[in-house]
């Protein structure tokens, strides 16, 4: 999956602590409210709607979640 892929770069790149571990939920939360809080316009419904909690490791989110992620850091 690309947008996977992606996704995980570029969290990479703006946390490099995470670069030896899987990226988790919490790396993601982490992004959106501090690198991406006042650029983007995050849609909290989706997010809470579309984040699978019982499923920690990003790679095992849904597509839709992980194509909306890709789509806020790509913007």
């Amino acid at each position: 999956m690309k947008a996977l892929e992606e996704l995980t770069r570029e969290i990479r790149e703006k946390l490099p602590e995470s670069e030896n571990r899987e990226i988790v939920l919490s790396d993601l939360m982490y992004m959106i409210l501090v690198h991406l809080s006042g650029n983007q316009e995050v849609n909290i419904y989706k997010l809470t709607h579309e984040w699978n909690l019982s499923k920690p490791n990003l790679k095992d989110q849904s597509p839709e979640l992980i194509n909306f992620l890709h789509g806020l850091i790509k913007k």
